[in-house]
């Protein structure tokens, strides 16, 4: 750590008793500003200033912000995340993927990165790998409902639609009110082709968001299809 003196402003090992540069001696009641808590300071200013222009929907310039922040401090996890997420929205999972790495490599139980990260390979339909993240995510927080989902809908993917429907049931019993989950489920079940199942799976999706316009598509789809069905037998 490096102290700075008050008197000719020169750096100064934290443990000197004297300033090196003009003699001046340090008390232990003042207080000295380290160059590290002064650049700790500024890194977080940019990774604040990043969040902003994040949810503004600036990612580009938000991304910006966040380089600034780990040019001062690499191990800043939560700005590589951040980069990642502004990264993603900008649909360059890639290198979305690289920054949720660096944050893993800080804090491999950053759940929240591989959840992040499983969501960029999924983006990717590297669906495998996908699921490699949500197991990873799910193994530190058994009770993450968007990694249950997000591992059921790469699973949905791979047609394997029996263990995805698992999935969205530990993702309903953390949150009976998870849309996504009971719309995905009817996905799932509509590819079985337990079709009354699926229905009631959009039905519950609608009572919850009304305007979930997917979710009424796919309900009327099964619907228009029964009729059909009937009409040729």
């Amino acid at each position: 750590m490096v102290k700075y003196c008050p008197q000719c402003g020169a750096p100064n090992q934290d443990d000197a008793k004297f300033c090196i540069r003009c003699g001046y001696k340090f008390s232990q009641e003042e207080k000295y500003f380290s160059i590290e808590i002064i650049n700790r300071e500024d890194a977080k200013k940019h990774f604040y200033e990043g969040n902003r222009l994040s949810h503004l929907g600036k990612y580009a310039e938000a991304v910006e912000e966040y380089d600034k922040t780990l040019a001062i401090d690499p191990n800043f996890k939560e700005a590589h995340y951040n980069k990642g997420l502004s990264l993603q929205n900008l649909k360059r999972d890639k290198e979305a993927i690289k920054e949720y790495d660096k944050a893993l490599a800080i804090d491999p139980n950053f759940k929240e990165a591989h959840y992040a990260k499983g969501i960029a390979l999924h983006n990717l339909k590297r669906y495998e790998e996908a699921i490699k993240e949500c197991d990873k995510a799910l193994a530190i927080d058994p009770n993450f409902k968007e990694a249950h989902n997000t591992k059921g809908s790469a699973l949905y993917n791979l047609k394997r639609d029996k263990e995805a429907i698992k999935e969205y049931d530990k993702a309903l019993a953390i949150d009976p009110n998870f849309k996504e989950a009971h719309y995905n489920k009817g996905l799932s079940l509509q590819n079985l082709k337990r079709y009354e199942e699926a229905i009631e799976e959009y039905d519950k999706t609608l009572a919850i968001d009304p305007y979930y316009t997917d979710a009424n598509y796919s309900k009327n789809l099964i619907i228009k299809y029964k009729k059909w069905s009937k009409k040729i037998n």
